[in-house]
């Protein structure tokens, strides 16, 4: 085929090009010699010439990327030309195309020769590369390897495609490229008639293809063509991530290349799944077709926020039928792509969270198998004793398990309803349409990086909580003044940290890099930005500081910092901090390592006075040795003169030193600003063999130590060791051999124990334990034993001989033993992170089985009256035996909701005297049925009312009950309880036709999490949108309470039920949560526009832009009072009734007399305290700075801050004085508010807490350990340290651990108090048990044995 000579068509005509949107065209047996089928001719002559160069091919694949019209006038030429016959032809050809096709072609042969399954794995190849290619995606199969069997390819230029890898690139170039032949001519024209307005035609013509068998679709011939098509239409071998909104999504890019050509296998599998989540995270992965996954651990970059917490509605089970048609298995490797983002992300300064930006974009995890087909599924409660992993399908099967199971319709994935007769049609329908039923195999794609990316990630995931080499740094000091002795200089971190959590170590180097000894520096003042060194210059010394350096090196957990370098990873860090006592007669002091020593590990130190808040100190610390697990450090000059050290070792002064450990096989550290290395003794001293001691000095110290500290009976046995033991710091060489070495290591461990000893039997709870273990007399007999060997193995002598007073001491243990069974000790955790310890006495009662329940009534003190029941015979009218008029409600209550009840009745007998909310007296029991005695309501609920006694219920009752219903939703939500279930069934009617909110089995303080509510019919009827949501931790509100009373003042306008056309939960919540349809006023209601305003305003989607439960109080109000106005007129007589003088109008009836109250309780209230109310409740205030939202900012605190302040000095009640004092000091003190010169702050916090902190009740005893820190720093009022100990062990008393922790601090340093030991290490282990982590470190410091 080749171009005419001359054109038919003019050029400036219409040429249209189109992608081609079918399917390949697949061409069996091409160019078979003499054939005549499918002869591919533009005539009928039998005697054509075939075309010799013409190849037989097994198969011809067009690939089609473009069609190609052209619509043009006829050239001038050919509409004069009068040629014919052959010359027409030469000049203008045989036939013209009215479309062309251009793309690719590919002839293959050799597939006749294969076998079934080697031309089905080349068939399923091809179709891969196929659809990789023309879906834009990237190509997954990158290195796979060419398969032992490859038939022969050649394309339309004759190009061989012998390996996969040209094949992929010649489809490459096809769709992405667009490097494309005409392969096919279509709707062909012979030339001699395109003058004519009818005309034959001829379907196609191809190059390179003169006739062929059978012509197929592409997905007709080859194996799961429309499948795998399926699988990349949607994405399934992306990643999986779970997004922000704890949504299952696909990653943004592809972490992943295939090994291998995925195997697709049909499975016919059906069968019914329960499953019973535990976590809020088993219960994500349920709803997402996820199993496998056991180890939430094995996931690490998913979001701490939604690790497994435990979800409300463990009795819930997910109930899956799964219809399975093919099992999709993978093989993977890491794309370059992913990993290249990988290694940038492991070489920034924020490793953690770049590398979980990489995760984010390339997915979490993966699902080596992928399972489709169709599911259905319901939640449901069903016991799971009954347990049926797989139920293969049949119809009568099915239904079987389903009636056992009490179901009667399943979910579709799209929330479409499938009733259980119409399963078997669903079922049948179900081939053409496939969805992903699991993701099964899942695994995280961090673990699929190779070996020394994951060792990488490990080290930044640092799950065991290791200190590393945050950042180090080199800073210049030529800005410091020579000619002062102390600087101060700021070093600036960059990037900035997230956390002050770290430790600073680091020396003044020259510029060789030398360490320079004639400088004492410190660091402190650490915030997340820097941190501050002082450096003091040493006498004598000729460097001039402005020509050094300061080397510095941060060491912190990366974890919280989120900065962690990558050039000094590999070190293994170990960091002490302690408190070293100074002694006039020791210079030597050891510290205890966490791991072994060994040499080339590398010791810096940073030290500084605890009471000269981080001012230069002339403490110089010299390492003098090290041992195995001990660093010996002296202490060659001080800043106390000789005479300032008493001999009396309770009057010595503390230094606090942290000592840094780098255990490393490397010789250098690289600095981060400068991107050079330092060698490792530029900032500290390298342990080498030579400073390595045997350690018979620090044992000396430590026994001598431990022995000044022995208080009580012991101490008269240990002074004559103690005296023997100081000798041995004189020239007693002969002493020291290995044989004493081991000795004075007893004699420590014994002198210890026996510290311990006499200190816990002065400490009641500790004591405890030593009576469960063995008794005091037994443990004095052990201890004394085992001293007495240590001395005579070392001949000392020993002479005490004195009485141990043991009968005193077996009184207080009998005493003491009696305290243990009566004592409980409740922990529980304040909003401020601060343990409050509630110690009880509880007396065990014997009679475990009695019948003994919160507000028990007596059966014989009510009689039953003939009055007609409620709720179906469940509620009975009872009148008091002793006064009938007294009538009460008997709700028969099962066995099951007996205990519910309880908490029930504790909540409401608190709001016993609020009218508007029904009254609870209490349990009572006849034979084997419990009632719950409550307020009779003579009209039952608001839906029977306005059904049976609708002539009553008229515009002026519609008002007043709707305010009634506010009025007791208003004070619900001051007392801080939301009632969860606002409906009309809920709304009991009282003897005045008052309207009452009843039924709080369901209610919760709103300071509580979620609640999961089974969605019963009537209930979704008032349900906001929100909570029907799939989100199962979403939290119930009093937005949630402020929808269901506007769908509740809708009802009460209409007397009708909502949605009453609807008896179908899944099409109510189709109707509200997703098409936000609501019902609409009656054209011709009566209610206020003002009324019906609030109602729509109530029901917004929207819950910020729902009214507050205060505004429709106000709302209602107003609504009522301005109805009552044109209705009344004044009256003499302030005792007559309001009744006797309103005009009504003739479609409103009088009403019953039963209903006349007192109207002034409907007022809107106009006092002071009514203007603060509408800022809100001092309880909502208090949480506002608490409550966050999706974009992370605070509740509304402004407005808080002014019920603070309002209330603070308004004239209410003392205690809503005090609540509102606490929260303006707090709000002041964190920052919350802006209003208050900087003068004034610390002043007026100091003195509202100290007013809060001296309150008599004892509301809030944190301001105790508030105000004592204010005394402690000098803050708002003049520092005084002994008053400060005062509030903090006030506070300790009340059970906060921080204050007890601080107690023990000052006693045990002598801080502006006298130093008292015994009062330290009390308070001390108090914090320890209550898990309080500085005062651990504090004892773990201070040798402080707790056991």
């Amino acid at each position: 085929m080749k171009a005419s000579k001359h054109a038919i068509f003019i050029e400036d005509g219409e040429l249209n090009m189109s992608l081609y949107d079918s399917q390949p065209l697949v061409y069996i047996s091409i160019n078979v010699n003499d054939s005549r089928v499918n002869l591919l001719s533009f005539n009928s002559d039998n005697n054509i010439d075939y075309d010799k160069t013409l190849q037989p091919s097994d198969i011809c694949i067009n690939f089609p990327v473009f069609e190609i019209t052209y619509t043009a006038d006829f050239s001038e030429s050919f509409l004069n030309s009068r040629d014919s016959g052959v010359t027409l032809y030469e000049k203008y050809g045989h036939l013209f195309a009215r479309k062309v096709l251009v793309g690719g072609k590919l002839f293959i042969n050799g597939l006749k020769s294969a076998t079934s399954a080697q031309a089905d794995a080349f068939k399923s190849l091809l179709t891969w590369t196929y659809n990789l290619a023309k879906y834009n995606k990237e190509n997954l199969f990158m290195n796979l390897p060419t398969p032992n069997f490859f038939p022969k390819i050649r394309t339309l230029d004759g190009e061989d495609l012998n390996t996969y890898e040209k094949l992929t690139n010649w489809m490459t170039n096809l769709y992405k490229n667009n490097m494309v032949d005409i392969i096919s001519y279509n709707n062909l024209i012979p030339v001699s008639e395109l003058r004519f307005s009818e005309s034959s035609s001829i379907d196609e013509k191809q190059p390179g293809v003169l006739n062929f068998k059978e012509r197929l679709s592409f997905e007709d011939w080859a194996v799961y063509a429309n499948l795998i098509r399926w699988i990349n239409e949607n994405n399934l071998f992306q990643g999986l991530i779970i997004d922000k909104h704890f949504e299952l999504a696909l990653s943004k890019k592809i972490a992943v290349n295939f090994t291998k050509i995925p195997d697709v296998d049909s499975s016919n599998q059906s069968y019914l799944k329960m499953i019973k989540p535990i976590t809020k995270m088993e219960e994500f992965l349920t709803s997402n077709n996820i199993f496998s996954v056991k180890d939430i651990g094995s996931l690490p970059f998913i979001k701490e926020i939604i690790r497994s917490e435990n979800i409300s509605y463990k009795d819930y089970t997910h109930l899956l039928l799964k219809l399975e048609k093919y099992r999709i298995t993978s093989d993977i490797i890491p794309s370059e792509e992913f990993k290249q983002a990988i290694e940038k992300a492991l070489e920034s300064m924020k490793p953690f969270i770049c590398l979980q930006n990489v995760f984010d974009e390339f997915g979490h995890f993966f699902p080596l198998n992928i399972v489709l087909g169709k599911s259905l599924k319901n939640i449901l409660r069903i016991p799971m004793s009954y347990n049926s992993e797989e139920i293969y399908l049949g119809t009568e099967s099915l239904s079987s398990h389903l009636d056992k199971l009490n179901v009667s319709y399943l979910l579709t994935e799209k929330g479409d309803v499938i009733k259980t007769n119409d399963l078997s049609n669903w079922i049948q329908n179900t081939n053409n349409r496939l969805e992903v039923i699991e993701f099964d195999n899942i695994i995280s794609l961090h673990c699929i990086l190779e070996m020394e990316q994951k060792k990488k990630i490990d080290v930044i995931l640092n799950k065991k909580n290791n200190l590393k080499i945050i950042i180090t740094g080199i800073d210049e000091l030529k800005d410091l003044d020579i000619n002062n002795t102390e600087h101060y200089k700021r070093i600036n971190i960059e990037p900035s940290l997230e956390d002050e959590d770290y430790e600073v170590f680091g020396s003044v180097i020259s510029k060789d890099n030398l360490r320079l000894e004639d400088f004492l520096v410190t660091f402190g003042l650490y915030d997340i930005n820097g941190f501050s060194t002082m450096i003091k210059t040493l006498k004598n010394t000729n460097t001039d500081i402005t020509e050094c350096y300061i080397l510095w090196m941060v060491i912190g957990n990366p974890s919280k910092l989120s900065v962690f370098s990558p050039r000094n990873r590999e070190f293994q860090v170990d960091c002490i901090k302690e408190s070293i006592t100074l002694q006039s007669n020791n210079s030597y002091y050891p510290v205890k390592t966490s791991y072994e020593l060994s040499e080339g590990c590398t010791i810096s130190v940073n030290a500084h006075c605890s009471t000269a808040n981080y001012e230069p100190i002339n403490i110089k610390i010299k390492m003098a040795g090290w041992s195995e697990d001990c660093i010996y450090f002296q202490i060659i000059e001080t800043n106390l003169d000789s005479s300032d050290i008493s001999d009396d070792y309770d009057q010595l002064t503390s230094i606090e030193i942290t000592v840094c450990v780098l255990y490393s096989n490397y010789e250098n550290l690289k600095i981060d600003n400068r991107k050079v290395e330092n060698s490792l003794d530029s900032i500290g001293c390298i342990l080498t063999e030579s400073t390595k001691v045997i350690p018979f000095l620090p044992l000396i110290s430590e026994i001598s130590n431990s022995c000044n500290e022995t208080i009580g009976l012991l101490k008269q046995r240990v002074d004559v060791v103690d005296s023997a033991v100081r000798d041995l710091k004189k020239d007693k060489q002969g002493f020291f051999d290995h044989k004493n070495h081991i000795y004075l290591q007893n004699l420590v461990k014994v002198t210890t124990q026996i510290k311990n000893f006499m200190t816990e039997i002065s400490q009641m709870k500790t004591l405890l334990k030593y009576i469960k273990a063995k008794s005091i007399e037994e443990t004095f007999k052990d201890l004394c034993e085992e001293f007495d060997n240590c001395i005579n193995s070392l001949a000392f002598t020993n002479t005490n001989k004195n009485s141990d007073k043991l009968e005193q001491l077996k009184a207080d243990q009998e005493d003491l033993t009696k305290y243990p069974g009566n004592t409980d000790i409740d922990m529980k955790k304040s909003n401020d992170d601060v343990t409050e310890v509630e110690t009880t006495m509880k007396f065990k009662n014997e009679d475990n089985n009695n019948n003994s329940y919160v507000h028990q009534l007596e059966f014989i003190d009510y009689e039953k009256t003939d009055e007609k029941p409620h709720k179906n015979g469940r509620v009975t009218k009872w009148v008091s035996v002793k006064n009938k008029s007294e009538e009460f409600a008997f709700k028969i209550i099962s066995e099951e909701e007996k205990n519910m009840v309880q908490n029930q009745i504790r909540v409401l007998k608190e709001l016993h005297d609020w009218q508007n909310v029904i009254k609870i007296y209490g349990l009572t029991y006849k034979g084997n049925k419990w009632y719950l005695v409550s307020e009779w309501a003579k009209y039952g609920n608001l839906r029977e009312y306005y059904t049976n006694y609708k002539d009553r219920f008229n515009l002026r009752l519609k008002l007043r009950m709707s305010l009634d219903i506010a009025r007791g939703l208003n004070f619900l939500r001051t007392v801080e309880i939301v009632h969860h279930d606002i409906r009309a069934e809920n709304i009991l009617i009282t003897l005045h036709e008052t309207a009452k909110l009843a039924n709080f089995k369901f209610n919760r303080s709103s300071f509580t999490g979620t609640l999961e509510q089974s969605q019963n019919l009537e209930r979704v009827r008032y349900c906001a949108p929100e909570l029907l949501e799939s989100a199962h931790n979403f939290k119930y509100d009093h937005k949630c309470e402020v929808y269901s009373f506007g769908i509740l003042l809708w009802e009460i306008a209409e007397e009708r039920t909502p949605y009453e056309q609807y008896n179908d939960i899944v099409r109510i919540t189709d109707l509200v949560r997703d098409k936000k349809y609501r019902e609409s006023f009656s054209k011709d209601s009566r209610m206020p526009q003002s009324y019906m305003e609030l109602a729509n305003k109530a029901v917004n989607h929207d819950p910020e832009f729902r009214p507050k439960i205060t505004d429709t109080f106000e709302v209602l109000s107003r609504c009522f009072e301005e109805y009552e106005k044109p209705h009344s007129k004044s009256s003499s007589n302030p005792k007559s009734s309001q009744y006797q003088n309103i005009t009504l109008s003739s479609s409103e009836p009088i009403p019953n007399p039963e209903s006349i109250i007192n109207r002034d309780e409907y007022a809107i209230k106009t006092s002071s305290d009514y203007e603060l109310f509408k800022y809100m409740t001092l309880a909502e205030a208090a949480k506002q700075h608490k409550m966050v939202d999706r974009q992370g900012k605070p509740g509304d605190t402004k407005t808080a801050y002014k019920c603070f302040e309002s209330y603070a000095d308004a004239d209410t009640t003392v205690r809503n004085k005090i609540v509102a004092k606490y929260y303006k000091a707090y709000y002041i003190s964190r920052g919350l508010v802006d209003n208050i010169e900087v003068k004034d702050k610390d002043r007026i916090v100091a003195e509202l807490y100290k007013e809060v902190a001296d309150d008599e009740a004892n509301e809030f005893p944190e301001a105790k350990l508030r105000y004592g820190d204010c005394l402690y720093n000098g803050k708002g009022v003049e520092k005084n340290l002994p008053e400060a100990l005062k509030y903090f062990e006030e506070a300790a008393d009340n059970g906060f651990k921080v204050a007890m922790y601080n107690a023990g601090k000052l006693y045990y340093n002598g801080y502006g108090v006298e130093r008292n030991k015994e009062k330290a290490i009390r308070y001390m282990k108090l914090a320890i048990y209550n898990e309080y982590e500085p005062a651990m470190k504090f004892c773990r410091d201070n040798n402080i044995n707790l056991n």
